[in-house]
């Protein structure tokens, strides 16, 4: 009887473990997880693709979401209105871009709800003109899916 009773508790145990095993739903999440990191290095390709053709600041809009804030070198904040205004400011005619910028995520995560993500890595400022320095430095770039599941830059 003693046995019988152990027998019982070591598979009630078992049936316990094995219900409640969270591996499948987690494999599930980490294949999610994989795939939106896989849209955001797409979507920094996209970016980086459309910097080149429209400049840093004109691309941003195209990307950007309702919180958007940009850092700039110096440190200072750039929200929405001020780079809206920079732009508004911009002739229609401009001329190329005086330098071309290049990024490569080095490391990329999102969320396991899928809400938000970032990337990091560094960059290169290529001037046009070969007297001015290449600037290199890393960055930080904050996404977050809207209301419709699309990813948006949060920070840049």
């Amino acid at each position: 009887m003693k046995i019988s009773v152990t027998i019982r508790w070591i598979i009630t145990v078992l049936i316990i473990n094995v219900g409640c095993d969270n591996k499948q739903p987690k494999q599930n999440v980490d294949v999610q997880v994989a795939q939106w990191k896989e849209e955001l290095r797409q979507l920094e390709a996209a970016h980086m693709d459309t910097v080149t053709k429209y400049g840093f600041i004109k691309s941003l809009p195209i990307f950007w979401g309702d919180e958007f804030a940009l850092i700039n070198r110096n440190g200072t904040i750039s929200v929405q209105d001020s780079i809206k205004a920079a732009i508004a400011r911009m002739p229609e005619n401009r001329p190329a871009p005086q330098s071309k910028l290049f990024w490569k995520p080095e490391f990329i995560d999102v969320a396991p709800s899928g809400e938000m993500g970032y990337t990091y890595g560094y960059y290169q400022v290529i001037p046009n003109d070969t007297t001015q320095q290449t600037e290199q430095g890393s960055y930080l770039t904050i996404w977050k899916k809207d209301e419709n599941g699309k990813w948006r830059l949060v920070i840049d």
